[in-house]
């Protein structure tokens, strides 16, 4: 596993093991100290994003490494082609998880390591997260929101910040959005409590709720 290690901040890094279903678990934590308006810009395959906001003036990240193995050394030997960046440059910070493409007809699920983040910004902060299949869940947050997942679920709280949201299969919860806000999903379905801001939805399949909407602009189903 390469893993970058930025000068003045703080790390932590834990091993647990969970023996159930061929699977062991490790996380990793590190913070970053930051001041609003900042950017997170959080990158893994298949695994989940989860981003919530506090009072403190530093980012607050937990990364969860679920591998298929069931030994100690073969979650070692795993974990080797798993290339985990934790870094920061000015007052945006960067993880980003990628594992080694698969090379010719090999079974089993892939990449062998989900890689999840938990977290942690100042309330006015900006984010980008894209995951190749996972959810992305994020709480209240003064700042825009940029979201991808290839088949995850959404759910955002209350965003201060322009919204865009795009799932290829997932549902997508919006509890209240005030600034503008462009949400689709493939097939799934979307609802939205409150809509301040000019909104636009789209599902290819799926249902759409709206309780209320100051400005929507559109919402289309197939």
């Amino acid at each position: 596993m390469k893993f970058w290690t930025p000068l003045a901040c703080e790390l932590l890094i834990t091993g647990t093991t969970v023996a159930a279903h061929a699977k062991i678990t490790r996380t990793v934590e590190k913070t970053f100290a930051v001041q609003p308006g900042g950017r997170l810009n959080a990158e893994t395959q298949g695994g989940n994003i989860t981003g919530k906001s506090d009072d403190a003036n530093e980012v607050r990240i937990v990364v969860t490494q679920v591998i298929d193995a069931n030994t100690e050394d073969a979650a070692n030997k795993a974990l080797e082609k798993l290339s985990l960046n934790l870094e920061q440059k000015g007052n945006d910070v960067s993880p980003i998880a990628t594992y080694e493409k698969r090379v010719g007809n090999m079974w089993g699920n892939w990449p062998p390591v989900q890689v999840s983040y938990t977290i942690t910004v100042p309330r006015a902060f900006n984010l980008q997260l894209h995951t190749s299949g996972g959810n992305v869940k994020v709480g209240s947050v003064k700042g825009s929101v940029n979201a991808r997942t290839s088949g995850g679920d959404f759910v955002f709280e209350r965003i201060d910040g322009e919204l865009d949201g795009k799932t290829s299969g997932g549902n997508v919860t919006l509890t209240e959005g005030t600034a503008r806000a462009n949400l689709s999903t493939s097939g799934g379905n979307i609802q939205i409590d409150r809509a301040n801001g000019p909104t636009t939805v789209s599902t290819s399949g799926g249902d759409i709720r709206i309780q209320s909407a100051a400005q929507l602009l559109s919402a289309h189903t197939s």
